[in-house]
């Protein structure tokens, strides 16, 4: 594959070629971390088999999230999010395997029998969606500017702000059972990634809308992840010292 094929794959700008790289490198990241944003609770839950204290909801706010960004991606009028497109097709799937395990192993007996219904209506739904934006990256279908814009504020409201009730929960309750760290700290790196990609790609293609609103909830979900991500280790220090203290007390009695 030659130089321009790869500027070509990534929709970039090769005569700004400083940025260009900067682009593909970042996205390549950001895709990477993107592809496994669901499989660290998918594995933390199938090891624990306790879904813990969530919100449902946020995670079918999160999954319809996932498919708005590849729909965006595909269809922009302006330049094509090959990395967008492309990472969240292969997240979508693999964090229908995630939503499924969180019914699953929910302690509640009506949602665990919703388990195959959540499971095949998320990966039809999730099927439908890639095909279609599949289909718009190849026939180069595209998107009004006006309804490209409108969508453009609209999605990364949605994934910034999925898990919020669920942080407010957890802070509320400090019970961070329903997101493990390790899930938090791949949410944390790919927003580090696909916010140094929206700085490139706007230095490399120029300032659009859709790209500064991209950018801007890009940071605040950043704030949001690292903020809960302080909440949770703190709690965990807590919790160890009052686990140390319980023993020393009942070593001190015996």
């Amino acid at each position: 594959m030659n130089i321009d094929a790869i500027y070509s794959t990534f929709f970039v700008n090769g005569s700004n070629v400083i940025s260009a790289w900067f682009v593909i490198i970042f996205g390549f990241l950001g895709m990477s971390m993107t592809l496994i944003l669901g499989l660290p609770q998918a594995i933390h839950l199938y090891k624990c088999k306790k879904t813990g204290n969530v919100k449902y909801y946020s995670y079918w706010m999160f999954l319809f999230g996932i498919l708005s960004w590849i729909f965006l991606g595909a269809f922009d009028p302006v330049q094509k999010m090959f990395a967008i497109v492309i990472s969240n097709c292969i997240c979508s799937l693999i964090y229908v395997i995630t939503l499924w395990l969180t019914y699953r192993y929910s302690s509640n007996p009506k949602r665990k029998r919703n388990q195959w219904i959540v499971l095949f209506s998320s990966l039809l739904l999730s099927i439908f969606v890639i095909s279609l934006s599949i289909s718009a990256l190849v026939l180069e279908w595209k998107l009004p500017q006006i309804a490209q814009m409108s969508i453009a504020q609209i999605v990364p409201i949605i994934t910034t702000f999925a898990f919020f009730p669920q942080v407010l929960k957890a802070i509320d309750s400090k019970d961070y059972s329903g997101m493990s760290a390790s899930m938090v700290w791949t949410f944390i790196l790919a927003n580090v990634f696909w916010t140094l990609y929206w700085v490139f790609f706007i230095i490399n293609a120029g300032i659009a809308p859709q790209l500064i609103s991209a950018l801007i909830w890009q940071v605040l979900s950043l704030l949001l992840y690292s903020l809960l991500l302080i909440k949770m280790m703190h709690q965990a220090k807590l919790n160890k010292i009052n686990n140390t203290n319980e023993n020393v007390a009942e070593n001190k009695y015996v």
